[in-house]
Parts: C-alpha cells; structure tokens; sequence
C-alpha cells in the first residue's frame, strides 16, 4: 500500500506538517537515501519536502547536498583569526 493511499497527497500533508517535522522528515528521508538500496518513493518525498522547505525558506537553495552532514560539502568563508593582545610595556 503506497502512502498515497493511506495519506492523500503527500505535497498536502507536508504543507500542514510544522516547520519542526518538516525538517525532520527532510533530514529521515535523506538518510534513507543515503543507503544501498533508497526506495523511489521516499526520493518523491524528500524532494517534495525540500520544495516545501523553500517555499517556507526554511533551507537554503539546491547547491548541493541538503541534510544531514550537510554543512561538511558546503563551502565556507576561511576563518579570520584575530591578533592577540600583548600586554604594553
């Protein structure tokens, strides 16, 4: 029995979820994406649920990799390190 079934549409019951448990869904479905054999139709709902995310600007653009372990493939401004200070003499 697919979800379609027991939930209705699936784009609806992510539009009502919270923005809590749409990011918990996001980041369930990409772990399970992740694995040796992802299932086609958890693949339609992290993309759904990346889509609801952007519509509620709740992650940022597709650049990349989204979810979990994200922020390892993004890339970052280089740290500025600030000078100590030296007591005067």
């Amino acid at each position: 029995m697919t979800s379609m079934a027991i939930w209705g549409s699936p784009a609806a019951l992510l539009a009502s979820m919270p923005d809590r448990e749409l990011l918990r869904i996001t980041d369930t479905c990409f772990s399970l994406l992740d694995s040796d054999f992802p299932d086609a139709e958890c693949r339609q709902w992290y993309e759904l649920a990346v889509e609801e995310a952007q519509r509620r600007r709740l992650a940022p653009p597709r650049r990349g990799f989204i979810g979990a372990g994200a922020s390892r493939f993004r890339r970052s401004r280089p740290s500025v390190r600030l000078r100590r200070r030296t007591p005067r003499e």
